[in-house]
């Protein structure tokens, strides 16, 4: 209860002091204490015996590949000489280093964006240790992209991209997000709904064929994509509605935000970071066939999740002349987020008690104080 109860305080001092620099070293750091000194979640003991196997140099004896996980552990054990919790809390100093980074750069209000994220999908990153990397890569390039016009930007969002697929093989996607910089909002749209398009059309049965014989070498991949859908027709009703919702929230923020501009701001820096968070929210929800598919591909998502929250606190940001918009912005922030929230706990049943209540009561610190007391 002891780390619920300082999750809510510090969620609700985000919201309240959205941009003190004082509040975002707090929440960092105690983001960087709830993962790094976790020690109990669905996916540790899995982690924490795979480190040891990498240590004695079996690189192939798992179901994943991703080289860049594989052999950051491998040196840590040989060159450091590192235990398991000990990789873990170094691993997540530095991304609880690049996750602070990355939101002070895409953000006005970074501290609503660690509070949202702090909500869902942060607990669930911190038993995914591969991908939340590879998410933070992602993220990282695209800060990269938007600070850099020239040739610069594409090729570190590239170089970010290469590092993220080394820690999980779904990033290898995210390649697609160059063309936020390459392409004009109304292609993007275009694009999106053409790739998702191709997606159904690969699942049909004609489409899997041409996609087996030309396309598909990867054994992993083929399996994701000739798999039965895991989920109901209801359920991929609702996922759609809840990614409509979200999406056309985001536009509602980016028309506030072009229109009134956001204070203390050059009008094209901030047009152009805005333009570029949205055309990658456009981009991620092509990614919905997929997600429709096999829940796996939920991950993919959460990009555009934390990218939505950045929206958010930029939207909050704007010059309004009319303050009749804060509540209405502010409702249908909430009101998705809060929708998606549910749909997700729903979907993934058990997740509740198997992760986050673990995540909140499995804590070397909190053990720590318990003795002391």
């Amino acid at each position: 209860m002891i780390l619920l109860t300082c999750s809510i305080i510090i969620i609700l001092m985000g919201l309240k002091f959205p941009e003190s620099r004082k509040v975002t070293v707090v929440m960092l750091l105690f983001m960087w204490i709830l993962y790094g000194f976790n020690y109990e979640n669905p996916d540790y003991l899995n982690y924490y015996y795979d480190y040891f196997k990498i240590g004695r140099g079996a690189f192939d004896s798992f179901s994943f590949h991703e080289r860049g996980y594989i052999y950051s552990a491998y040196y840590a054990q040989k060159l450091l000489g590192f235990d398991y919790q000990t990789y873990v809390l170094c691993s997540a100093a530095v991304s609880t280093a690049m996750l602070g980074y990355i939101t002070v750069n895409l953000s006005k209000k970074p501290n609503i964006v660690l509070g949202l994220f702090m909500l869902n999908p942060y607990w669930v990153m911190i038993c995914q240790v591969r991908f939340y990397s590879a998410f933070l890569f992602v993220l990282l390039g695209l800060v990269f992209l938007i600070k850099n016009d020239n040739i610069k930007g594409v090729i570190l969002y590239s170089a970010c991209i290469l590092a993220a697929g080394l820690f999980h093989i779904s990033a290898w996607l995210c390649i697609v997000f160059l063309l936020v910089k390459r392409k004009g909002m109304k292609a993007t749209v275009i694009g999106a709904v053409a790739a998702a398009a191709a997606t159904v059309f690969i699942r049909s049965s004609f489409g899997m064929r041409l996609a087996e014989r030309f396309l598909i070498s990867d054994k992993k991949i083929a399996n994701y994509m000739a798999s039965e859908t895991t989920r109901s027709f209801t359920g991929i009703m609702i996922l759609t509605a809840v990614h409509v919702l979200i999406l056309l929230t985001a536009v509602y923020f980016y028309h506030i935000i072009q229109k009134e501009g956001t204070i203390g701001e050059k009008k094209a820096e901030q047009s152009k970071r805005d333009e570029y968070i949205l055309k990658t929210i456009i981009i991620c929800t092509a990614f919905l066939p997929l997600e429709c598919i096999d829940k796996n591909y939920e991950r993919l998502f959460r990009i555009a999740l934390f990218l939505f929250y950045a929206l958010y606190g930029n939207y909050l940001s704007a010059k309004k002349d009319n303050l009749k918009n804060v509540p209405v912005g502010q409702f249908l922030c909430y009101s998705s987020v809060v929708t998606y929230y549910i749909f997700f706990y729903v979907s993934f049943s058990g997740w509740f008690e198997h992760v986050l209540v673990p995540v909140l009561n499995k804590n070397y610190i909190i053990d720590f104080f318990t003795q002391l007391l």
